[in-house]
């Protein structure tokens, strides 16, 4: 029975399917490049027109997330099978390309009297996780729980990953409407928040070991408040208080309690609000005025406006010391004791690329985007740049998010791609090539 059929003009010289079994990839000697198509319907997902003739050989690697091709320009190619970005390039020749089964070595002939061994870097400095089909909204800011075991993030979808198997581990599905969500560090569960309806409780068992899939498990949805205009939207002074951010305005409500909830005097538009963790202040920028407004939560009334040329965001530092905003030309940094401009940096960012920033529980590190999927990991509070991070593939950044001891760094792009960078790892390669820092 013939489930579907692709005319291809000229010769087929070589077909592939992914470990899976969900796609195949084809080409022909017909100018029109690698096409994969899904085993499921034919469809075509994705074309990849980089080698200059056509492409002869090509096979995906091991998790069926890169594949490598070789074509008559003498071109090796390893690229991003979902997105078709080059990854790495080199010279390759007639169909002795092979990956090993565990996907760390590549064989391939230079010429007609070489054989090659290619070794591919090691995953654990940079990785990307595994995940299911895309979405395509952008996601959420990335949370951890307070172990750092466990990620989520959301919009549409709530998406939970494990930081230990480096995967996706559970999917819920909403209504199509803002949220944010965030663990609740007393037990295994998360709050999660829908603009005009409320905010959720919802517990969950998750069990896994390296050796059987991971099993999750859902508990009931518990209501906890309603919001009819707004979000929550941050949480401060150990979790304790809840920042609600509204189309009428910002409150924050104490223990939690919308009975006990009090009107700031600050305005911001949504994912623009920071609140410090202490529960002492909440910022935001102030876009007509080119500043940084910041409120006394104690009082409701504005304390103090920091000028800030094209402010765009606004974050506090864990220990509530410092705030940091991305402007116009970079960063600044302020003291939160007497509001003294004390740092400032250069970055390239504008409205497809702006400001993001993560910073290490200790207060010891920042990382800072630079530039599109570039970020930079400085010391903190007196940024001194440790190492420029910039991954093999181009991807569009949403947020980033360390470990708790400050080891890795976790950034989500687009369609819920999660990847981590582990600057242990980072540093052995460096020390071996003589490029390794001193600060712990």
């Amino acid at each position: 029975m013939r489930l579907w059929w692709q005319p291809m003009t000229l010769t087929v010289p070589w077909v592939s399917w992914s470990p899976d079994g969900t796609r195949l990839a084809a080409a022909a000697n017909d100018g029109r490049g690698l096409r994969i198509f899904s085993a499921a319907d034919g469809r075509t997902e994705l074309v990849y027109s980089q080698h200059l003739l056509y492409p002869r050989q090509f096979e995906f690697d091991p998790t069926g997330r890169v594949i490598a091709s070789m074509g008559e320009d003498w071109a090796l190619r390893l690229w991003d099978a979902r997105t078709g970005q080059d990854l790495v390039t080199s010279v390759g020749r007639h169909r002795v390309m092979r990956f090993s089964q565990d996907g760390k070595r590549l064989s391939t002939a230079p010429s007609d009297h070489e054989l090659a061994i290619l070794e591919r870097a090691p995953e654990e400095v940079f990785r990307e996780f595994r995940s299911s089909a895309f979405a395509t909204a952008l996601p959420s800011r990335l949370v951890r729980n307070h172990d750092g075991r466990l990620l989520a993030s959301i919009n549409p979808q709530l998406r939970l990953f494990d930081t230990a198997r480096a995967e996706e581990i559970g999917v819920l599905n909403f209504p199509s409407t803002p949220k944010h969500v965030f663990f609740d560090n007393d037990r295994s569960a998360i709050y999660y928040s829908l603009y005009g309806k409320g905010i959720y409780h919802r517990e969950f068992l998750y069990a896994s070991n390296s050796m059987k899939a991971p099993d999750l498990r859902w508990g009931d949805e518990q209501f906890i408040a309603k919001h009819p205009n707004g979000i929550i939207c941050n949480s401060m002074g150990s979790g304790n208080t809840w920042v609600l951010h509204g189309s009428d305005g910002v409150e924050i409500w104490p223990q939690r309690d919308p009975k006990q909830a009090r009107r700031l005097a600050i305005r911001a538009p949504m994912d623009h609000l920071a609140a410090s963790p202490n529960g002492r202040w909440v910022a935001a920028p102030d876009y007509s005025n080119q500043q940084v407004a910041v409120c006394d939560c104690a009082t409701g009334q504005i304390a103090t406006n920091l000028a800030a040329r094209g402010v765009d965001q606004v974050w506090f530092s864990p220990d509530s010391k410092w705030v940091v905003g991305s402007v116009e030309s970079g960063y600044c940094i302020w003291r939160t004791d007497d509001w003294r401009l004390v740092k400032s940096w250069a970055a390239h960012l504008d409205s497809g690329n702006p400001g993001e920033v993560a910073f290490s529980d200790d207060c010891g590190l920042i990382a800072a985007r630079q530039e599109r999927e570039v970020f930079r990991l400085l010391t903190f509070p007196d940024c001194e740049e440790l190492i420029t991070l910039k991954p093999p593939l181009v991807v569009p950044m949403r947020s980033a998010c360390f470990s708790p001891d400050g080891k890795r760094l976790w950034l989500i792009a687009a369609n819920y791609r999660l990847f981590e960078w582990n600057f242990g790892q980072l540093r052995t390669e460096l020390a071996r090539l003589g490029l390794g820092w001193d600060q712990p």
